[in-house]
């Protein structure tokens, strides 16, 4: 998708998740192509993130949706799943 196109999704789902393990997770606009992502993950800082970020990683200006927990619920799911 575009990045245009891929702003919108990220808009709607932004809008239309609902949470219903009381975890929060986030949305990142990223590059499609595999190493693209995978530069740009190894890069990723969740308090620096910008969603204009992700055109400085595309080498083929495509780019997908993708989620990941915040932070702070990786730390609490941690937490609360220790033996």
């Amino acid at each position: 998708m575009t990045y245009e196109e891929i702003l919108e999704l990220k808009q709607n789902a932004e809008r239309n998740t609902i949470m219903e393990t009381g975890y929060h997770y986030i949305f990142l606009i990223v590059p499609s192509l595999k190493e693209d992502f995978i530069k740009f993950m190894d890069d990723y800082n969740e308090k620096e993130y910008t969603d204009e970020l992700c055109k400085n990683y595309s080498s083929n200006n495509e780019y997908s949706l993708h989620h990941r927990f915040t932070e702070e619920s990786i730390s609490r799911f941690i937490s609360h799943n220790k033996l």
